[in-house]
């Protein structure tokens, strides 16, 4: 999802933008 994006191109991830949520719209636009 969101964070496995932040991650593959070493962007810093904000968890206070981001929680943990894998179902939520913007999770499942990626």
């Amino acid at each position: 999802a969101v964070k496995d994006y932040y991650d593959k191109n070493g962007i810093a991830y904000d968890k206070s933008k981001f929680p943990a949520c894998e179902d939520c719209e913007s999770c499942r636009m990626v």
